[in-house]
């Protein structure tokens, strides 16, 4: 397994461990609780954040300017 191969694996399965958490968290509240969104709230935002730090540690530059605009 390449650097490239083991960061794609980790940052993969922690946004699909995210999204996972975040569908386990709003099924829980049964989307009335004011606090399963702000828990979610808390939770989505960090997928760019791992995709930001992929791609950048990949030397993906082009393809961050176009996802992050600038």
């Amino acid at each position: 397994m390449s650097y490239n191969d083991f960061i794609l694996t980790v940052n993969s399965s922690s946004i699909i461990i995210l999204l996972v958490m975040v569908v386990i968290l709003l099924t829980a509240t049964r989307f009335r609780s004011v606090n399963g969104y702000a828990a979610a709230i808390i939770v989505v935002p960090n997928v760019p954040v791992y995709l930001y730090n992929m791609s950048r540690m990949l030397g993906w530059h082009n393809g961050i300017e176009i996802l992050f605009n600038y």
